[in-house]
């Protein structure tokens, strides 16, 4: 819905439905990693139109908060087994968006 409205010009309502999308997985974030792992996707998105709205200290900040829970998430993995398969994939996707949020960052500051 989001992408619609933002598609459509409608940044404002596309930020504040993105605020809502942020706040449905903050809740639910520590149940478990890959949960974490999506609400670091969520912020990512939110910066993004966030900056796209002209608001790039807000999307600095929530691209800090993305960057330091995928620090943990990829440090966790990290300390699990190898054999884990799963752990493992999670947290070569942590590293992976964490080189996209260094990436958002830039741009944000840009």
């Amino acid at each position: 819905m989001a992408q619609k409205l933002r598609a459509k010009g409608l940044i404002p309502r596309a930020i504040r439905m993105m605020e809502r999308a942020l706040m449905i997985t903050e809740r639910s974030e520590l149940e478990h990693p890959a949960l974490a792992l999506e609400a670091c996707k969520v912020r990512l998105n939110f910066a993004a139109y966030l900056s796209e709205g002209y608001r790039n200290r807000e999307a600095v900040k929530v691209i800090k908060e993305a960057q330091d829970s995928l620090t943990r998430l990829a440090q966790w993995a990290l300390q699990c087994p190898p054999e884990d398969l799963a752990v493992q994939a999670l947290g070569r996707e942590a590293r992976t968006l964490h080189c996209s949020a260094v990436v958002a960052e830039a741009a944000a500051l840009d």
